[in-house]
């Protein structure tokens, strides 16, 4: 008897010390659940986006004339290039909010000739280039139609023509076409060219666009 009322007591002060391993009440120790997992850091909006679409350049190739204001003397003369352009991903959607990519930037380069009606020049005529870069906005696009207006910079180099100057001038434009499939269209590219003097260049290019 004694034995027995020894293992019951024994039995007892066990249940009621709870675990030993934990050194909780055997009540806690059956509540605690497993520590809480760290929760991982939210990605960044917008984040691993591609700041220009190379992957879809448009190439264009232009043929039209170069009309020059009064001051050159010079009748309008035949003009071909080439430009491309690609979607700014970043800043129409990361910076400006828009949900497509609306803007975009662009480059072109274009050939054309100058022929100065002025008797005193010693060297009134020459081969003229102009490379131009900047950056569009488009204002409407649907199945058929395409607009864009343009605001950037041109080089002009003027074949060193008497009374020319070469330089940097600010040019203002507009892309205007209609689409033959969904990724060839023909476009109607004006652009004038302000220089530093106040003389002024307009390009009148037809395009054929084609993006890749």
């Amino acid at each position: 008897m004694a034995i027995l009322s020894l293992a019951a007591a024994l039995a007892l002060s066990a249940q009621a010390g709870g675990d030993a391993t934990s050194g909780l009440p055997r009540s806690l120790s059956r509540l605690e659940g497993p520590p809480p997992r760290p929760q991982e850091a939210a990605a960044p909006q917008g984040g691993g986006r591609d700041v220009f679409d190379f992957g879809r350049v448009q190439a264009s190739a232009r043929l039209g004339f170069t009309a020059f204001s009064e001051d050159f003397e010079s009748d309008p003369q035949f003009l071909a290039g080439i430009g491309a352009r690609a979607d700014w991903i970043w800043l129409s959607r990361d910076v400006l909010g828009f949900d497509s990519d609306r803007v975009g930037l662009y480059a072109d380069l274009s050939f054309s000739r100058i022929e100065r009606d002025v008797d005193f020049l010693e060297d009134d005529s020459g081969t003229l280039f102009f490379l131009g870069f900047g950056a569009d906005l488009k204002a409407y696009e649907d199945e058929t139609w395409i607009l864009r207006g343009q605001a950037g910079l041109q080089f002009g180099h003027f074949g060193g023509v008497d009374d020319t100057d070469n330089g940097v001038a600010g040019v203002l434009g507009l892309d205007a076409g209609v689409k033959i499939v969904e990724d060839l269209a023909i476009v109607f590219n004006p652009q004038i060219a302000f220089g530093h003097a106040g003389d002024q260049v307009y390009f009148l290019n037809f395009a054929v666009q084609y993006r890749f």
